[in-house]
């Protein structure tokens, strides 16, 4: 009898002690239940149908490996059902994303230090705000007047900021790395502020220094370092369209697209162009040395590296703040068929769930436990009792 409750003991203790590992260690599996809405205004064709759509969604589920359930819902909705996910709704928007990808040209600071001293200048002027008179720093001999004037104007914009914080805070504006180094985006905006700047680009001040094939775009959206309030921003770009809304490389000019890691061990998407995408890339490459190239996904800029020297190898990666989970989804809707139009969603309904085998491989263990340590315990009081 004290064998058995010994060894019951140690099964259950066993039992709770490996209930608490999985829970910590293994990730959860999510079911999702999500309505879609089609958006019929961006079809590609006069032939548009939901079942175009769907065959897209399915070709990305099985090769995602999930289990789905893909039902029409009227003329333009759609329910999803999916299970097996191991995130719930990061790779499920990558998967209804339309999946176009370009590489653009961008128009640096140093091109746009007029425009950008014309922005300050309107947003001053709706918040109101009047300068304080500038005092000037240090003669920049190293930079052009255009500039000069650019950072003369940020920093008299940065003193009103500090003053004015939730009037003015618009746009902040990069700085220059170096008289011939510029980062790619042109400043920072807060989320709920982008269509406030898109605004300020319409005014016909502002419109008079912009190029006509100027087109704003803005990437991953990020935490900001503002210690007196935190909020969320993304940096804003200014993409060369060059009167086209086709990019010089795009989705037909790749060859395959895979989860790969960087040598600092990120996770990103490596690219292989075919024949017609390699010669392009090495003419893109090439023609903009020393400048920044943005890497856009459905009209977000992804990632924006310099390009330190013309690239013939045929390759590129897209990175970003992606886990490998993610990258692999992403590949996978690069490689697929483009939506033809823009899904959006209408509601989700999530659960997570525990696999039922893990429970049973707790229950065996600790059934083995019992046994294993009834039979010692059996075996030491019987010795003892003997001695």
């Amino acid at each position: 009898m004290k064998s058995i409750l010994a060894g019951a003991a140690i099964a259950i203790a066993f039992y709770f002690i490996s209930k608490q590992r999985d829970g910590r260690s293994q990730p959860k599996n999510y079911t999702l239940e999500c309505s879609i809405k089609v958006d019929q205004d961006t079809a590609s064709n006069t032939s548009f149908s939901l079942s175009k759509i769907i065959e897209v969604l399915k070709n990305r589920f099985e090769a995602a490996g999930f289990n789905y359930e893909i039902q029409k819902e009227g003329e333009n909705n759609i329910h999803v059902s999916l299970s097996g996910m191991t995130d719930t709704l990061s790779p499920f928007a990558i998967f209804i994303s339309n999946g176009r990808v370009q590489f653009r040209e961008v128009y640096t600071l140093m091109e746009s230090s007029q425009i950008a001293s014309a922005v300050i200048e309107e947003m001053n002027k709706q918040a109101k705000i009047t300068p304080q008179k500038k005092v000037l720093p240090a003669k920049r001999d190293s930079m052009s007047k255009e500039v000069n004037a650019l950072l003369d104007s940020i920093e008299v914009y940065d003193r009103n900021k500090k003053e004015n914080f939730e009037e003015t805070d618009l746009i902040q504006f990069s700085h220059p790395y170096s008289a011939t180094s510029y980062p790619a985006e042109i400043g920072w905006v807060r989320l709920n502020d982008t269509a406030a700047v898109k605004k300020i680009f319409i005014s016909e001040k502002v419109k008079a220094f912009c190029p006509q094939d100027l087109a704003i775009h803005f990437g991953n959206v990020q935490k900001s370092s503002d210690k007196r309030k935190e909020y969320w921003i993304v940096p804003m770009y200014f993409i060369k369209t060059y009167g086209t809304t086709k990019a010089v490389i795009e989705n037909e000019d790749i060859a395959d697209a895979f989860a790969d890691f960087s040598a600092d061990g990120k996770a990103q998407v490596a690219l292989r162009f075919n024949q017609a995408g390699t010669r392009k890339w090495t003419n893109l490459t090439g023609s903009n040395v020393g400048r920044p190239l943005a890497i856009l996904i459905d009209g977000k800029v992804i990632s924006a590296p310099n390009v330190l020297s013309v690239i013939e190898g045929g390759s590129a990666v897209i990175s970003g703040n992606y886990t490998i989970s993610e990258c692999k989804l992403l590949s996978i809707a690069l490689k697929s068929k483009k939506l033809p139009a823009e899904l959006s969603i209408i509601s989700t309904t999530v659960k997570a769930y525990k696999s039922d085998l893990k429970m049973d491989r707790r229950l065996i263990g600790a059934l083995i436990s019992f046994v294993v340590c009834a039979g010692l315990a059996f075996f030491i009081f019987k010795t003892l009792k003997a001695t």
